[in-house]
């Protein structure tokens, strides 16, 4: 559920931004904690579209599945599998993204 908020807020942010170019999101603090540098650069949008929206969308799945869990569904092995394989590309995606905000940006995202 955090996870989902927090893409949501960088998510509103992120439109604020493409509307209004000065706009400063509420999560930069200083030239070094600033959301808005990363938002504003290549690795934002990565496969063509804001990569908060790939938050949004993965959260979402994640607690529909852990609901099921918890009314009772059973699912099957290579259910499993394909989740074991999206949480390692989400995993690689955030690794690949926190390298690039420190090495290439030379910013931090709080939210992120």
């Amino acid at each position: 559920a955090a996870g989902l908020l927090a893409a949501w807020v960088i998510t509103i942010d992120k439109f604020k931004l493409l509307e209004d170019p000065d706009f400063t999101p509420g999560c930069s603090l200083n030239p070094v904690v600033s959301c808005g540098n990363i938002m504003k650069s290549a690795q934002a949008s990565v496969f063509g579209f804001p990569n908060p929206m790939l938050g949004l969308a993965a959260y979402s799945v994640v607690i529909a599945i852990g609901v099921g869990l918890l009314a009772g569904a059973r699912y099957r092995g290579w259910f499993w599998l394909g989740l074991n394989a999206g949480t390692l590309f989400g995993v690689g995606f955030c690794t690949w993204l926190q390298y690039q905000s420190l090495y290439s940006i030379n910013s931090l995202c709080l939210w992120c």
